[in-house]
């Protein structure tokens, strides 16, 4: 039992120093802080980053990526970036959760991409997530104009 305890407690400092790492913080009382400003401007903003935080986290441990970047949290803050990103432009739709889930879990391996290849990416793959996100909705919103 607690082996559990200490690995769930190390997720979630995971989680929390990557929602730091945003500020290039790795501390998970300022993630914490972090994630805690955000759910007082927007409960669902802060919905959006924690599981978008949570996603790129775990589409790293689940591509097992190196053990070393995943505790600095190199792929939290990206993702989180993302999931804050996709509720400021997108309606918070069911459509918008699948999306953050999806992007976030891109703009991690796009971190790892950068990492593997000793690229200093620092936020670009939120950036370009987020451009494909607008992009897209672009597409579909004139798709859809046509449609209706």
């Amino acid at each position: 039992m607690r082996i559990l305890v200490g690995k769930s407690a190390s997720i979630v400092s995971a989680i929390l120093q990557g929602l730091g790492q945003i500020m290039l913080q790795e501390d998970s009382v300022t993630g914490l802080l972090f994630l805690i400003g955000i759910f007082y401007g927007s409960i669902t903003m802060g919905l959006a980053a924690l599981l978008a935080a949570i996603c790129g986290t775990a589409t790293a441990y689940l591509l097992k990526y190196d053990k070393s970047e995943i505790t600095q949290c190199l792929y939290g803050f990206s993702a989180a970036l993302v999931g804050v990103a996709a509720m400021l432009f997108l309606k918070p739709l069911f459509w918008t959760w699948v999306v953050i889930v999806i992007g976030s879990a891109l703009a991690a391996i796009l971190q790892h991409f950068f990492i593997k290849r000793k690229i200093p990416a620092f936020t670009f793959p939120f950036v370009l997530v987020t451009w494909i996100t607008l992009f897209l909705k672009g597409k579909l919103n004139r798709v859809w104009a046509k449609m209706g």
